[in-house]
């Protein structure tokens, strides 16, 4: 299976439906059964892509699978760290993308 139309955003939501799909496989939500599934159309949609591509559909993937593991950082930096809310929101925003 293979997502056809690669100049859209078809690829692009089919990468951050993974990270979702990931994200809610944890405890929390406790839907273990979708990180079978969750990888599914990242693969279709790195399928025959450019290797800058596939990197810019596996970032887009794990940005959002980490953003809404970690989210919980920016209100425990804005209480207990005292930080404003868009300086928390910026470290939360930088250590997502390193993590991706």
């Amino acid at each position: 299976m293979t997502i056809k139309k690669q100049g859209g955003l078809i690829p692009w939501s089919a990468a951050a439906a993974s990270g979702l799909g990931l994200a809610v496989s944890f405890p929390g939500p406790g839907l273990w059964f979708a990180a079978c599934l969750a990888l599914i159309p990242l693969l279709a949609a790195v399928n025959n892509a450019a290797p800058a591509r596939a990197f810019g559909l596996g970032f887009v993937t794990g940005f959002v699978f980490f953003f809404l593991l970690i989210s919980w950082l920016m209100s425990t930096l804005t209480l207990y760290g005292g930080l404003p809310g868009p300086l928390s929101f910026l470290i939360l925003f930088l250590l997502t993308a390193y993590l991706s």
